[in-house]
């Protein structure tokens, strides 16, 4: 892990940087081991939305100092760099894991009752209704993949339990290192460490319109 810093950052930003060597930790607990020999973390101004990681190497900046942020961008490396997405249609696959992450390290700094807070926040903003998150009609702005997407991971964790979520998402780093992956591959091979078979949950929350409830969160009433 090196880092491309100016020395005289600010505290605010000495402490962001500081604390990611900590996010990487807990996230290859939760991925496995990260999918490339280094990671550089590169400080750049004015860095925008559209800068995102690469090979073993992480863009921040001075909207990304929140735990959160970097968490996220921390993820795209192992869910969008190592594997990638087969077309822009499987945005999905870029976009759920990376927005779950900020709820995991929700999770993970401040307890189930946050995350759990966040989770019906998110869902609160989806309405009865979006966009397939499988079958998106647009990527910006889409609420199926940026908040229904993460959501239907958390769904997922539901069904199967932590033990066999976390399981799931190291074998996809695994079986997919370097390639390009669909949707579809992301749900066989869930059913494959699963042992059991998610065609439910794959129609609910990645192809039905119709939002599912909120009890499928493990939130709320049914």
């Amino acid at each position: 892990l090196t880092s491309y810093a100016p020395h005289d950052l600010p505290p605010r930003q000495r402490v962001a940087l500081n604390l990611i060597p900590t996010i990487l930790e807990h996230l290859t607990e939760l991925y496995g081991p990260f999918p490339f020999e280094s990671l550089n973390v590169v400080w750049v101004d004015g860095l925008t939305d559209d800068e995102g990681p690469d090979v073993g190497l992480l863009k921040w900046g001075p909207d990304r100092l929140d735990p959160t942020a970097l968490a996220h961008h921390l993820t795209h490396i192992w869910f969008t760099v190592n594997v990638t997405p087969s077309t822009s249609h499987e945005s999905y696959l870029r976009v759920a894991f990376a927005n779950y992450a900020d709820v995991l390290w929700i999770e993970h700094a401040d307890g189930v009752a946050a995350r759990d807070e966040r989770l019906a926040t998110m869902y609160a903003r989806l309405g009865a209704r979006t966009d397939a998150p499988a079958e998106p009609s647009r990527i910006a702005d889409n609420v199926a993949l940026f908040i229904r997407g993460p959501l239907s991971l958390h769904a997922l964790r539901v069904i199967v339990g932590d033990d066999t979520f976390f399981e799931i998402l190291r074998a996809w780093i695994v079986r997919f290192h370097g390639q390009a992956a669909t949707v579809s591959d992301f749900v066989h091979l869930a059913e494959q460490v699963s042992g059991r078979s998610l065609a439910g949950w794959r129609q609910r929350w990645l192809l039905d319109e119709a939002v599912p409830p909120i009890s499928e969160l493990g939130l709320g009433p049914g």
